[in-house]
């Protein structure tokens, strides 16, 4: 029962950074993109 709880957790913890990993690329883009339409 703990080692399916712990798996669970890898599972959901690996989600969250691959949400965080998302959103940061989208901002980066969303900033260059801002970057380029000051100049």
């Amino acid at each position: 029962m703990i080692r399916f709880q712990l798996i669970y957790f890898v599972r959901q913890f690996l989600n969250f950074l691959n949400e965080a990993n998302n959103e940061c690329q989208r901002l980066d883009i969303c900033h260059q993109t801002d970057e380029k339409q000051r100049r």
